[in-house]
Protein backbone atom coordinates (compact mmCIF):
# COMPACT_ATOMS: atom_id res chain seq x y z
CA UNK A 1 0.00 0.00 0.00
CA UNK A 2 1.00 3.63 -0.53
CA UNK A 3 2.86 5.14 2.41
CA UNK A 4 1.11 8.07 4.14
CA UNK A 5 2.68 11.50 3.91
CA UNK A 6 4.52 12.66 7.02
CA UNK A 7 3.39 16.16 7.88
CA UNK A 8 4.48 16.75 11.50
CA UNK A 9 7.29 15.05 13.37
CA UNK A 10 9.09 11.82 12.60
CA UNK A 11 10.88 10.13 15.48
CA UNK A 12 13.58 7.49 15.38
CA UNK A 13 15.76 6.12 18.20
CA UNK A 14 17.98 9.19 17.75
CA UNK A 15 15.08 11.64 17.36
CA UNK A 16 15.30 12.92 13.83
CA UNK A 17 13.09 15.89 13.09
CA UNK A 18 11.92 16.68 9.57
CA UNK A 19 14.64 18.78 8.04
CA UNK A 20 17.38 16.74 9.74
CA UNK A 21 17.85 18.54 13.06
CA UNK A 22 20.74 16.81 14.83
CA UNK A 23 20.63 16.16 18.59
CA UNK A 24 24.30 15.16 18.98
CA UNK A 25 25.12 18.54 20.54
CA UNK A 26 22.84 17.59 23.44
CA UNK A 27 23.23 13.80 23.43
CA UNK A 28 26.40 12.81 21.56
CA UNK A 29 26.37 9.09 22.40
CA UNK A 30 24.05 6.25 23.36
CA UNK A 31 21.05 4.59 21.78
CA UNK A 32 18.33 5.37 24.34
CA UNK A 33 18.72 9.07 24.82
CA UNK A 34 15.25 10.32 25.69
CA UNK A 35 12.27 8.95 27.56
CA UNK A 36 9.37 11.29 26.85
CA UNK A 37 8.07 14.11 24.65
CA UNK A 38 5.81 17.07 25.43
CA UNK A 39 4.84 20.38 23.84
CA UNK A 40 4.67 23.66 25.74
CA UNK A 41 4.23 27.03 24.09
CA UNK A 42 5.76 26.82 20.64
CA UNK A 43 8.51 24.33 21.49
CA UNK A 44 9.01 20.63 22.04
CA UNK A 45 10.78 19.09 25.03
CA UNK A 46 12.27 15.65 25.61
CA UNK A 47 13.00 14.13 29.00
CA UNK A 48 16.44 12.53 29.46
CA UNK A 49 16.60 8.75 29.70
CA UNK A 50 20.31 7.94 29.41
CA UNK A 51 21.53 11.38 28.33
CA UNK A 52 22.35 14.05 30.94
CA UNK A 53 20.36 16.83 29.31
CA UNK A 54 16.73 17.69 28.79
CA UNK A 55 16.26 18.66 25.14
CA UNK A 56 14.43 21.73 23.83
CA UNK A 57 13.55 21.92 20.12
CA UNK A 58 12.21 24.99 18.34
CA UNK A 59 10.37 23.85 15.17
CA UNK A 60 10.28 27.40 13.83
CA UNK A 61 14.06 27.76 13.71
CA UNK A 62 15.29 24.18 14.03
CA UNK A 63 17.34 25.19 17.08
CA UNK A 64 18.31 22.48 19.57
CA UNK A 65 19.26 23.29 23.15
CA UNK A 66 20.07 21.12 26.17
CA UNK A 67 19.59 21.68 29.90
CA UNK A 68 21.77 19.71 32.29
CA UNK A 69 19.83 17.58 34.81
CA UNK A 70 22.75 16.09 36.75
CA UNK A 71 21.88 18.18 39.80
CA UNK A 72 18.71 16.07 39.98
CA UNK A 73 19.81 12.68 38.59
CA UNK A 74 23.04 11.04 37.44
CA UNK A 75 21.83 7.46 36.99
CA UNK A 76 20.93 5.58 33.83
CA UNK A 77 17.28 5.34 32.75
CA UNK A 78 16.56 8.56 34.62
CA UNK A 79 13.08 9.70 33.63
CA UNK A 80 10.10 8.38 31.71
CA UNK A 81 7.43 10.35 29.91
CA UNK A 82 6.91 14.10 30.05
CA UNK A 83 3.85 16.28 30.63
CA UNK A 84 3.14 20.00 30.63
CA UNK A 85 1.29 21.25 33.70
CA UNK A 86 0.71 24.97 34.05
CA UNK A 87 3.78 26.73 32.67
CA UNK A 88 6.23 23.99 33.61
CA UNK A 89 7.25 20.52 32.42
CA UNK A 90 7.49 17.36 34.49
CA UNK A 91 9.03 13.91 33.94
CA UNK A 92 8.32 10.88 36.10
CA UNK A 93 11.26 9.22 37.90
CA UNK A 94 12.22 5.83 36.49
CA UNK A 95 15.56 5.09 38.17
CA UNK A 96 15.93 8.64 39.46
CA UNK A 97 15.02 9.29 43.09
CA UNK A 98 13.44 12.60 42.12
CA UNK A 99 10.60 13.80 39.93
CA UNK A 100 11.94 16.31 37.40
CA UNK A 101 10.57 19.84 37.02
CA UNK A 102 11.70 22.22 34.28
CA UNK A 103 10.68 25.86 33.96
CA UNK A 104 11.19 27.08 30.36
CA UNK A 105 10.78 30.72 31.41
CA UNK A 106 13.81 30.64 33.71
CA UNK A 107 15.51 27.41 32.49
CA UNK A 108 15.49 26.24 36.11
CA UNK A 109 15.79 22.51 36.84
CA UNK A 110 14.36 21.17 40.11
CA UNK A 111 13.80 17.75 41.63
CA UNK A 112 11.20 16.48 44.11
CA UNK A 113 12.22 13.48 46.19
CA UNK A 114 10.03 10.38 45.80
CA UNK A 115 11.96 7.96 48.00
CA UNK A 116 9.16 7.99 50.59
CA UNK A 117 7.13 6.16 47.93
CA UNK A 118 9.76 4.02 46.21
CA UNK A 119 13.47 3.20 46.33
CA UNK A 120 13.45 0.51 43.65
CA UNK A 121 14.44 0.84 40.00
CA UNK A 122 11.76 1.38 37.35
CA UNK A 123 9.70 3.27 39.92
CA UNK A 124 6.94 4.81 37.80
CA UNK A 125 5.48 4.87 34.32
CA UNK A 126 4.59 7.83 32.14
CA UNK A 127 2.86 10.73 33.93
CA UNK A 128 -0.46 12.43 33.20
CA UNK A 129 -2.00 15.68 34.44
CA UNK A 130 -5.50 15.76 35.90
CA UNK A 131 -7.21 18.42 37.98
CA UNK A 132 -4.08 20.53 38.39
CA UNK A 133 -2.00 17.64 39.72
CA UNK A 134 0.41 15.15 38.21
CA UNK A 135 0.03 11.39 38.52
CA UNK A 136 2.32 8.50 37.55
CA UNK A 137 1.46 4.82 37.43
CA UNK A 138 3.35 2.46 39.77
CA UNK A 139 5.79 0.22 37.92
CA UNK A 140 8.33 -0.99 40.50
CA UNK A 141 6.73 1.16 43.19
CA UNK A 142 3.83 -0.16 45.28
CA UNK A 143 2.22 3.27 45.26
CA UNK A 144 0.67 5.44 42.58
CA UNK A 145 2.34 8.87 42.59
CA UNK A 146 0.46 12.14 43.08
CA UNK A 147 2.29 15.46 42.87
CA UNK A 148 0.80 18.88 43.60
CA UNK A 149 2.89 21.59 41.89
CA UNK A 150 1.15 24.31 43.90
CA UNK A 151 2.61 22.99 47.16
CA UNK A 152 5.35 20.59 46.05
CA UNK A 153 3.63 17.83 48.01
CA UNK A 154 4.25 14.20 47.04
CA UNK A 155 1.65 11.62 48.00
CA UNK A 156 1.26 7.91 47.31
CA UNK A 157 -1.73 5.60 47.01
CA UNK A 158 -1.13 1.91 47.62
CA UNK A 159 -2.01 -0.49 44.81
CA UNK A 160 -0.99 -3.86 46.29
CA UNK A 161 -4.66 -4.84 46.59
CA UNK A 162 -4.63 -4.89 42.78
CA UNK A 163 -1.05 -5.88 41.90
CA UNK A 164 2.38 -6.54 43.45
CA UNK A 165 5.90 -7.18 42.21
CA UNK A 166 7.98 -5.36 39.60
CA UNK A 167 6.76 -3.84 36.32
CA UNK A 168 3.13 -3.69 37.45
CA UNK A 169 1.79 -0.88 35.28
CA UNK A 170 3.08 1.34 32.47
CA UNK A 171 1.17 4.27 31.00
CA UNK A 172 -1.73 6.28 32.49
CA UNK A 173 -4.85 7.78 30.90
CA UNK A 174 -7.62 9.98 32.30
CA UNK A 175 -11.27 9.23 31.58
CA UNK A 176 -14.36 10.62 33.30
CA UNK A 177 -12.44 12.08 36.23
CA UNK A 178 -10.61 8.83 36.97
CA UNK A 179 -7.20 7.46 36.02
CA UNK A 180 -6.45 4.12 34.42
CA UNK A 181 -3.09 2.36 34.18
CA UNK A 182 -2.19 -0.15 31.49
CA UNK A 183 -1.31 -3.56 32.96
CA UNK A 184 2.29 -4.42 32.16
CA UNK A 185 2.99 -7.51 34.25
CA UNK A 186 -0.13 -7.05 36.36
CA UNK A 187 -3.13 -9.23 35.55
CA UNK A 188 -5.46 -6.32 36.16
CA UNK A 189 -6.06 -2.91 34.67
CA UNK A 190 -5.82 -0.32 37.44
CA UNK A 191 -8.53 2.25 38.13
CA UNK A 192 -7.82 5.15 40.50
CA UNK A 193 -10.31 7.75 41.71
CA UNK A 194 -8.47 10.94 42.77
CA UNK A 195 -11.58 12.24 44.52
CA UNK A 196 -11.66 9.34 47.00
CA UNK A 197 -8.23 7.73 46.71
CA UNK A 198 -9.90 4.41 45.89
CA UNK A 199 -8.15 1.83 43.69
CA UNK A 200 -9.83 -0.96 41.79
CA UNK A 201 -8.65 -3.67 39.40
CA UNK A 202 -10.23 -5.17 36.28
CA UNK A 203 -9.00 -8.61 35.25
CA UNK A 204 -7.46 -8.77 31.75
CA UNK A 205 -6.34 -12.42 31.71
CA UNK A 206 -9.07 -13.31 29.22
CA UNK A 207 -7.25 -11.01 26.79
CA UNK A 208 -3.59 -11.41 27.76
CA UNK A 209 -1.37 -13.28 30.21
CA UNK A 210 2.30 -13.25 31.16
CA UNK A 211 4.65 -10.28 31.57
CA UNK A 212 4.80 -7.12 29.44
CA UNK A 213 1.17 -7.24 28.28
CA UNK A 214 0.40 -3.61 27.49
CA UNK A 215 2.57 -0.48 27.45
CA UNK A 216 0.37 2.38 26.32
CA UNK A 217 -3.20 3.38 27.10
CA UNK A 218 -5.43 6.08 25.63
CA UNK A 219 -9.00 7.33 26.15
CA UNK A 220 -11.02 7.65 22.96
CA UNK A 221 -14.76 8.00 22.44
CA UNK A 222 -15.57 7.25 26.07
CA UNK A 223 -13.56 4.03 26.12
CA UNK A 224 -10.01 2.98 26.93
CA UNK A 225 -7.63 1.26 24.56
CA UNK A 226 -4.30 -0.35 25.49
CA UNK A 227 -1.55 -1.62 23.22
Amino acid sequence: PEKPNVTSVELTENLRMLGGADVKSVAPTGNRKFGGLAALGDKLYLSPWDTDKLLEFDPATGAIRGYDVRAVARCSHKFVGMVALGDKLYAAPNNSDKLLEFDPATCAIRGYDVTTLARTHSKFGCPVALGGKLYAAPCGSDQLLEFDPATGAIRGYGVTAVASGQTKFADLAALGGKLYAAPLSSNKLLEFDPATGAVRGYDVTAVASGPHKFWGIVAFGGKLYAA
